[in-house]
């Protein structure tokens, strides 16, 4: 009984240990081989849908802004006027800035680089059409109609004296005891007609604030013929990719004029965005459609050799098209890209990821080894059509 016994109770082998635990490391192995598979393929997923959240973003953000481009002013484009490009003079707190009155300004990057685009537009809740100056002092000017102009507005004069010159300043008063029509833009505090958050004060209980487009010496004697009221913050916004580094390209939005009398910063708008182009859509025979052939990348009123009218009508610019090149994050160490990633107007200028002129290298520098999201859009410039009649 006794050695029957020890016979069914026989021990494991060390060859046999050996194989059970050889299969155990293959098994192991495997399920290793499968978790580093599946958490990369995860990793280039949640990558690729960061850069198509960043794309988008960027894309919805600047679609809007190029919307409402020449809100305001889009009289100013109308073919009889003529104002639409002249170069508005401001000071902030007493230093001179000037900018363009262009619904959309698009600055070309060089060697393909990443294009700017300026936008400018108001936001008065009250007014959005033209009125005439029927007189002007230096810190005073009388309208035809003053309705819907409040203080803290800021207004932009047309000057028919001195050629392709406009002039922003802030109404300070709108109640002067020589005309009901006319308003001032003096120096100093003032009562609002908004609250500090730049909100319009239905009750008359706006803020207190102090004027910092204003100078003391007011416009001088120059004629005036209309002006343009831009509510109490108007956007100057400057779209343009930057960053500390290459590596980590941000689409910023910077407005080029104060709000709520406070210098603006930059905004981010939105992370790995290394690309920015932009076209404009220029009717050159005037017959209301954009052909394949009327999308330039020049601006039109220094484009003489485009066959295009000077002065430039832009009652004609009837379109802005945009891409934008957003890039993931993750680097997929085989590059899998062949052609450069493109958009309506062509391909995209690629660069190493450190910035300089694309060299092929090996590694994490090589941007074929990254995945790219583009993200293009055609935007009717409306306010410049609507101001076609007005």
């Amino acid at each position: 009984m006794h050695k029957g016994f020890s016979h069914f109770i026989r021990g494991v082998t060390l060859i046999e240990l050996m194989v059970g635990m050889a299969i155990g490391l293959v098994t192991l192995l495997a399920v290793f081989q499968i978790y580093a598979t599946w958490e990369g393929r995860q990793r280039t997923g949640a990558s690729k849908n960061d850069a198509q959240i960043s794309g988008s973003m960027a894309a919805f953000a600047l679609e809007r802004d190029l919307r409402l481009s020449s809100f305001g002013y889009g009289p100013a484009s109308n073919p009889s006027d003529t104002k639409a490009g002249c170069t508005v003079n401001a000071t902030f707190n007493g230093a001179a800035f000037s900018f363009p009155l262009l619904p959309i300004q698009i600055v070309n990057g060089a060697l393909g680089g990443p294009d700017q685009i300026n936008t400018l537009y108001g936001e008065s809740a009250l007014r959005v059409i033209r009125e005439a100056v029927l007189d002007s002092t230096a810190s005073s000017k009388s309208l035809l109609n003053r309705g819907g102009i409040v203080p803290g507005d800021k207004v932009i004069l047309t000057d028919s004296n001195v050629a392709n010159t406009c002039r922003l300043v802030e109404v300070t008063n709108t109640s002067p005891p020589v005309n009901v029509h006319a308003f001032e833009h003096n120096v100093g505090a003032y009562q609002s007609a908004y609250t500090a958050e730049g909100k319009l004060a239905l009750a008359g209980g706006g803020a207190i604030a102090t004027a910092t487009l204003n100078l003391a010496a007011g416009t001088g004697a120059s004629a005036f013929d209309e002006a343009f009221d831009m509510g109490v913050n108007p956007q100057a916004n400057n779209w343009r990719i930057a960053g500390a580094s290459p590596v980590k390209p941000i689409l910023q939005r910077t407005n080029r004029l104060p709000t709520n009398g406070v210098a603006s910063l930059a905004a981010e708008v939105a992370e790995d965005i290394v690309n920015l182009q932009a076209q404009y859509g220029y009717d050159v025979d005037n017959n209301g459609q954009i052909s394949a052939a009327e999308w330039f990348d020049a601006n039109p009123a220094v484009a003489p050799a485009l066959g295009l009218p000077v002065p430039t009508d832009w009652s004609r610019l009837l379109a802005v098209r945009f891409g934008i090149l957003a890039r993931s994050r993750q680097y997929e160490i085989l590059p899998f890209r062949a052609a450069n990633p493109s958009w309506a107007a062509g391909q995209f200028v690629m660069r190493d990821i450190s910035g300089g002129a694309d060299s092929n290298p090996a590694g994490a520098n090589n941007w074929r080894a990254y995945r790219y999201a583009v993200y293009e859009s055609v935007i009717p410039v409306r306010n410049v059509l609507w101001g076609r009649g007005l």
